[in-house]
Parts: structure tokens; C-alpha cells; sequence
């Protein structure tokens, strides 16, 4: 379904795209902004090592958030487009609910390219039976003709037929085509080559492309380019990425292949682990470095006037207490930075938390650390921590337990050593998600914002899936001055804190144009439970 979502954004900034001025010489230089295949989930269900997704697809939990979804995402069109259409108000999500449906069922190919000397070309194209054709070519005429006010006129070839709708503006040629076994729709302006490449292989091959014959899903996305015709913002200086997705044993492998723009700013450094504070049980490890150049370009950072700024951290979780989650840096002069930070911290953020009743932060002599005091279930410290290879901020949402046994060598050895490493994470997804969906209705209360309800089809998935989890381990490689390699195998592709991103962006009112987060709830209604006598004194016995 994630897959989807991405294509649906590309959709959207096909038809978002103004005019632009075109020229006869020199002759169009088109290059891929983005490509995709996905084998369908009708062909999943006969692989021998898809049978874990099966299942899940099989659950009335996932068909009554494919449902949800789908509704969310045929209303998408309308959203964007409404302020440009010239016809009918109507969002047809009823019509296209549908054909997004056949979207995550049958095998789809989907390409845009950019043209140096005109709009971007985008063709999608669906295998689909006889009569899931029809109501393609039905559905998407009347919705389309609709919204332009222009009726789609015939057309007809020695291998195809179709309809095509002219109108003033670009895309101003949008054409539907049924070859063989597959229904092709593409734009672009005027003319339409990539469309008629598409035809040709269709013709010739039987399938629009040759696609990797073990993927379930392949997608190559050009961001630097593309990014300026997308309808949403993201972050600046994304890579070009090439991704693949296959199932081995149960497990799908991601791979993902990345090229910046710009040589990367990392060079390796010795791992520092703070292996006396990190201890059993533990449910999640992540290590990274060379996160020092992005850190010191942030405002927050600059302002504080952290030195040095740290290049490494170290972040786990303990299966104990559902808010045991904790961060180390390593750091120089500890003592004297967090005496240094505690005026700041508190002079930043005093009149808020003083008007929302969320605390204080100030230095607590029984944690002897710097904590934010008064929150419901969790007390966030920042401490100094002092071990064999050195100096550490160590930071958590709720006070450490007693030391004891300490992390299994096998997991430090996975990434200790390796010079070429900037990201390793392992978890139990399991035992990580339950924790990170707690934390995320937590942050809510906190942030002022509406829990997502307890009835969301999201939550109800979770609630059933959530045994079915296995290990996900993820790890990020330096593979060339202005490349990095992502590696994962996981039980669905996703880590416990992505599917739980996933779930606030789903359950956003404006999903999927929208960002993360939910209405704010009025000032009138906002509660923000008291800690209890035995949450205070739970904070200060650590």
C-alpha cells in the first residue's frame, strides 16, 4: 500500500504541471524522473515466500484498512485539482475507489520522464482482464471529462484502442489505451513517445518493460529533479534512489542504492560504544555517525552552542518499562556542558510549559542529571555519563535500571570494526512497536494534539499483526564518494517506528497531501493528566 501512495503523489504532479515553452531544436533530451513495478498482490499469493503476507492480507483487519485507505486516496485527485477544475465539483471517489483497488491486485509498470523542451510525459500501465478494462476506460472518461468540461474522442490503432482527451492546458493530451492485456493511461504535451514506446514493447513483448524477475516491487526515483513538481514539500538535498523489494524465508530484503548530489560529508571514525550504560533486556540497538556536519547546521544547534558537536549516537530501548528508551553521545566536559545548557533549556521553553501545566526543566540532584519534571508516565533527563573509552550525554524518557548483564557481543559485533558503516538497527518489531505506539499517543497529549481513537483501522491492525513480527535489522553503507547501500530484512519491510509514523500520517485529516499530525485540540478541551504520587516517586528513587 505504501507503494501506492508514492505513485499516487507522482500521478498528482503529472497533472499539476504548468505549461512550459517548447523549442524544435535542439531535439528533446527526456530522462526518467521516476519508474515503478509492482507484481500485484494476486501474484503474491502464489509465491512460496509470501505466505506470511498472504495471511496478513487475508485478515478482516488489513481489508478494513485497505478500505480506509483506499477512500483516502481516491479523494486525493480532487483535493489537489479542485481549484483548477473547470467542470464538475464532484471527487468521483466512489469511481476510482475501485481502480486504486485493482492498483494493489494486478501487476503495474508506471514511468515519467522529463523532457528538456516540454511538460513531463507519465505512463501507467495495469494487467487487467476484459472487464476491469472496460471499467477503466468507462470511469476514467467520465471522471476526467468531467472536471475539463472536454469530451474524450475515440481512437483506434492496428493493436489498441482507446479514447484520448485534448484540452488547453498542460498535460493538454491525455489518452487511455486497452493493448492486449494491459490498459495504459499517459499524458504529456502534444505528443506522447513514451506512451508509444510502451505500446511498442506491449506489442512486441507482451509487457510494457523487462522487470526484475525476482522483485515484488522495483522504483527508481530521481528526486533532485522531481521534487520541484511534487504537490507536497520534503526535505532538501534527497538522492536519487533505486529501490527493490523480495521476499526470502518469510522476510522481505529491501535494498535500496542512493546518489547524492554532492560528494557526502562523512569519513569513519572509531565506534565509541558506552557498553557499561547499555544493558539487557534489550528489545532495539541502533548505532550512527558522521551526524556531525547535518547537526551543526541546524538553528537549535547553533543557538545552544554545543561544542564539539557530536558525530556519533547510540539509541536502544529495554523491554521492562514501556518508556525505557534511551540516547548516548559521546561528548567532551559533560558536567560543565549541561550547566551550561540547563539555563538555556529552561529560559527556551519556561513560558510555554508554565502555560500548558507540562513541568519544568531544571537539574534534579537525586537522578543528578538535568530533567523535565511534572510530565504524565515519563520524566526526560539528560546526564552525564563517564565509561572507559570515554565521556557521554545520556539521555531517556524514564530513569535506567540497575546494571546488569550486559549487550550480547554477537549484536556489537555486527557493526564494531567496519569502517564503511554509518547506520546499523536492529529490533524485536514486535516488542518495538507496542512501545513506540504508546510513546506516539503519549507525544500527543503532550504536543496538545487528539490520540488517534482506539477504533482507527490502523490501531486494529497493529493489534492483530503485532505477533506475527519478527527481527528487523537495517544497515547503511558508504559505497562511493557520493553513494550509500541500504540493507533491511524485516517481516514487512517497515521498522516499528515507521509503521507507527505511518499510522499518524494515515490518520491525518488531509492524508495523503497532509503532514503528520492531527488538528490541535481547543485550549478548552485539552487534558494533560497529573503525574501520580507513585510516577513522582517513581522519579525520584532513580
Amino acid at each position: 500500500m505504501r507503494s501506492k501512495i508514492v505513485w499516487l503523489s507522482l500521478l498528482l504532479a503529472g497533472l499539476n504541471v504548468g505549461c512550459r515553452k517548447s523549442q524544435i531544436e535542439p531535439p528533446p533530451k527526456a530522462d526518467v524522473l521516476f519508474a515503478f513495478h509492482f507484481v500485484g498482490t494476486e501474484r503474491l499469493s502464489s509465491e512460496t515466500n509470501a505466505t506470511r503476507w498472504t495471511a496478513m492480507a487475508a485478515l478482516p483487519a488489513t481489508r478494513e484498512l485497505e478500505e480506509q485507505i483506499l477512500w483516502k486516496l481516491a479523494r486525493a485527485p480532487h483535493q489537489l485539482l479542485q481549484n483548477r477544475l473547470v467542470g464538475d465539483d464532484n471527487d468521483y471517489a466512489d469511481v476510482l475507489r475501485p481502480l486504486l483497488r485493482d492498483l494493489i491486485r494486478a501487476e503495474s509498470f508506471a514511468e515519467m520522464r522529463a523532457v528538456s523542451n516540454g511538460t513531463p510525459e507519465f505512463v501507467l500501465a495495469v494487467r487487467l482482464g476484459d472487464e476491469r478494462a472496460q471499467a477503466w476506460k468507462t470511469n476514467l472518461a467520465v471522471v476526467l471529462s468531467s472536471w475539463s468540461s472536454v469530451k474524450p474522442r475515440g481512437i483506434l490503432g492496428k493493436y489498441f484502442d482507446g479514447w484520448e482527451l485534448k484540452k488547453h492546458h498542460a498535460p493538454n493530451s491525455i489518452k487511455f489505451v486497452r493493448a492486449r492485456q494491459w490498459v495504459v493511461l499517459g499524458w504529456g504535451q502534444d505528443e506522447t513517445p513514451l506512451l508509444t514506446k510502451f505500446l511498442e514493447q506491449i506489442r512486441e513483448g507482451g509487457q510494457p518493460k523487462l522487470p526484475d524477475a525476482q522483485a515484488w516491487l522495483e522504483a527508481s526515483v530521481d528526486w533532485p529533479r522531481l521534487q520541484p513538481l511534487l504537490p507536497t514539500s520534503l526535505p532538501a538535498g534527497l538522492p536519487q534512489m533505486h529501490l527493490t523489494l523480495t521476499g526470502l524465508e518469510e522476510d522481505l530484503r529491501t535494498k535500496m542504492e542512493l546518489v547524492f548530489p554532492k560528494p557526502i560529508d562523512w569519513s569513519p571514525e572509531p565506534w565509541r560504544i558506552p557498553t557499561n550504560t547499555i544493558r539487557e533486556p534489550l528489545i532495539s540497538f541502533t548505532a550512527g555517525q558522521g551526524i556531525a556536519p547535518f547537526l551543526s547546521r541546524q538553528p537549535v544547534f547553533q543557538d545552544l552552542k554545543i561544542e564539539p558537536v557530536p558525530n556519533q549516537f547510540y539509541l536502544w530501548a529495554l523491554g521492562d518499562i514501556p518508556f525505557q528508551t534511551f540516547l548516548a553521545v559521546p561528548s567532551q566536559d559533560t558536567t560543565n556542558l549541561l550547566k551550561h545548557l540547563e539555563p538555556q533549556l529552561t529560559e527556551r521553553f519556561k513560558t510555554n510549559l508554565q502555560k500548558r501545566s507540562l513541568g519544568e526543566i531544571r537539574w534534579s540532584t537525586n537522578m543528578g542529571a538535568l530533567a523535565w519534571q511534572g510530565l504524565p508516565f515519563i520524566v526526560p533527563f539528560i546526564q552525564p555519563v563517564v565509561e572507559t573509552n570515554g565521556e557521554f550525554l545520556f539521555a531517556g524518557l524514564f530513569p535506567n535500571g540497575p546494571a546488569a548483564k550486559p549487550p550480547p557481543p554477537e549484536l556489537l559485533a555486527q557493526f564494531s570494526g567496519r569502517t564503511n558503516l554509518v547506520y546499523y538497527d536492529w529490533e524485536i518489531t514486535q516488542a518495538r512497536l507496542t512501545q513506540w505506539r504508546n510513546l506516539s499517543q503519549l507525544f500527543r497529549i503532550i504536543a496538545n494534539r487528539p490520540q488517534i481513537d482506539s477504533d482507527a483501522p490502523v490501531w486494529k491492525w497493529f493489534d492483530v499483526v503485532v505477533t506475527n513480527l519478527g527481527n528487523t535489522a537495517t544497515e547503511i553503507t558508504v559505497t562511493g564518494p557520493a553513494q550509500m547501500s541500504l540493507a533491511r530484512k524485516s517481516p514487512v519491510g517497515l521498522t516499528a517506528f515507521e509503521l507507527v509514523a505511518l499510522a499518524n500520517w494515515l490518520e491525518s485529516p488531509n492524508f495523503p497531501l497532509g503532514g503528520y499530525s492531527l488538528p490541535k485540540r481547543p485550549d478548552s478541551q485539552r487534558t494533560v493528566p497529573a503525574p501520580t504520587a507513585s510516577d513522582a516517586e517513581t522519579g525520584r528513587q532513580h
